[in-house]
């Protein structure tokens, strides 16, 4: 196995032409024979050090790479727009990752994500909403009943007043904990411009359980595409008065269960998600 390192460096007022080239590079590299790894990195400190990581089963497959038409067409291009000359470090990968522990991607987007509590804006595009329904879709269910329905919400004056309703009847039920945050916070779903209400079907026992496993394919699948996602049960204040869940369109025979907020996260964590108690497992051999 091969692994380069490519490190470049950016003029100053070239950074984002650089970094536009090199998704380019990365995204045709990535599916040429024998690519295990091709990934571009931006140096926290020093926002012009841009670095490409790539990973190659073999030398004649990174031969091939750089004797495509796509690496002859951009390398010449980032060059350009260079201070200096790429530093290109090539190695031959000699120790395998621990046999004993298991990785991979989606096991990777599980452990970082963390519910997203500060959105932009700016609306989800299309194609992103779609992959997130599609994974709750996908969601597994008890006999394979599927009784869920997803109603997406982008009328921003709805979406305020699920949270403003929802609040009010938190402060009426007397439970303490909850007047609490119904007056401390000032919207549920934080302003994400999207909020997607999972809906079970009446007459399937497992229809709680089984929707709360496609919301929680919607969060994995929000996160591994960088969208925020959080998922909302104090919606539930709204679902439950007969009047208001009528505003929540769905078919007959479904009631409104949970609502995930998504959008564009704000900004990124810095703390990473929290930590969780390992001290929950029991082995009977």
């Amino acid at each position: 196995m091969i692994k380069v390192i490519a490190k470049n460096f950016a003029k100053e007022d070239k950074i984002e032409t650089v970094i536009k080239l090199a998704k380019e590079l990365v995204e045709k590299s990535i599916p040429e024979v024998g690519c295990l790894k091709y990934e571009l990195y931006q140096d926290e400190l020093g926002p012009r050090e841009l670095v490409i990581l790539e990973e190659w089963e073999t030398k004649k497959d990174l031969e091939n790479h750089m004797a495509s038409a796509h690496f002859k067409s951009l390398i010449p291009q980032m060059g350009a727009y260079m201070d200096k000359e790429t530093e290109i470090n090539t190695y031959q990968i000699l120790t395998k990752k621990c046999e004993d522990k298991v990785e991979n991607e989606v096991l990777n987007i599980i452990a970082k994500r963390k519910s997203t509590r500060n959105f932009k804006e700016e609306q989800l595009k299309e194609a992103e909403l779609q992959a997130i329904l599609t994974a709750g879709i996908q969601a597994p269910s008890a006999n394979n009943d599927q009784p869920w329905h997803f109603t997406t919400i982008q009328d921003k004056k709805l979406i305020n007043h699920i949270s403003d309703k929802s609040k009010e009847l938190m402060i009426g039920s007397g439970i303490e904990p909850l007047m609490k945050i119904a007056e401390t916070r000032i919207n549920l779903f934080y302003h994400a411009p999207t909020i997607i209400v999972v809906s079970g079907k009446d007459d399937v026992r497992s229809a709680l359980v089984d929707c709360s496993a496609a919301i929680e394919n919607m969060l994995i699948a929000a996160e591994s595409i960088n969208i925020g996602a959080v998922w909302v049960g104090l919606a539930k204040f709204f679902f439950t008065s007969q009047e208001e869940s009528k505003k929540i369109h769905r078919p007959e025979g479904y009631t409104p269960l949970f609502a995930v907020a998504v959008g564009y996260k704000k900004a990124e964590s810095t703390s990473g998600p929290s930590k969780r108690n390992q001290d929950v497992k029991t082995y009977m051999r």
